[in-house]
């Protein structure tokens, strides 16, 4: 299926979509979780993989962005996803239901961005120690306390 076509397959039941690169969707954080259970029940699109969940701080917009993307194996296609976030409460529903995969790559984004996967069964620091403050790819974020030794050029 052409991109076109699951770009007006998905804006007919999810209107507040945008096309964008005319390679990604954008998708309303209050249709995500209805658009992922479409996309993996739909035959037309039947998209059963997730192999990708990233996330990117933009701090001048105040949003998180979330990018996920989904293959149908099938169909051959492959949809990458952004969902935007309010950056000062930045929550989401856990995908973990359907894939096992996001149990891991939730926590990774919860980790360094502080993203709130809601639903999720153990959302936990996985990457930094269980006493890490903040959120370490937060554009904001500084490090506390850090001394980085200048080099000697003597």
């Amino acid at each position: 299926m052409e991109f076109q076509a699951i770009v007006e397959l998905v804006k007919s039941r999810f209107p507040k979509t945008e096309a964008e690169f005319d390679k990604n969707l954008i998708i309303d954080k209050n249709d995500f979780f209805s658009f992922v259970e479409f996309i993996r029940e739909s035959p037309e699109l039947n998209c059963t993989v997730l192999d990708l969940l990233t996330a990117s701080d933009h701090l001048s917009e105040n949003q998180i962005h979330l990018i996920y993307g989904f293959q149908s194996y099938r169909h051959k296609h492959y949809l990458l996803v952004k969902v935007k976030l309010d950056r000062q409460k930045p929550v989401i529903e856990s995908l973990t239901k359907w894939w096992g995969i996001a149990n891991w790559t939730e926590r990774e984004v919860f980790d360094l961005y502080g993203v709130q996967f809601e639903g999720h069964p153990e959302l936990r620091r996985i990457l930094t120690p269980p006493d890490f403050v903040g959120h370490g790819l937060r554009k904001d974020y500084e490090r506390p306390g850090f001394f980085v030794k200048k080099p000697d050029f003597k």
